[in-house]
């Protein structure tokens, strides 16, 4: 079985891009990416709500 993976970004990375993000989704097998909106290079304190969220709504879908 190929565990699913999430790849949580800031769409508004000012260090590298998003690029590196969505390579690095495609690195896993079941990879899948999520651009938090107005997010830099830390989403999870630019944008914790909707960190909090995409984390959940990825975590709920798979057992």
């Amino acid at each position: 079985m190929k565990a699913p993976t999430l790849v949580l970004g800031g769409a508004q990375v000012c260090l590298t891009g998003v690029r590196p993000v969505k390579v690095l989704a495609r690195l896993f097998p079941n990879g899948d990416v999520v651009l938090i909106d107005q997010g830099g290079h830390y989403p999870w304190v630019d944008r914790p709500a909707e960190f909090r969220r995409a984390a959940g709504t990825f975590l709920g879908g798979h057992d």
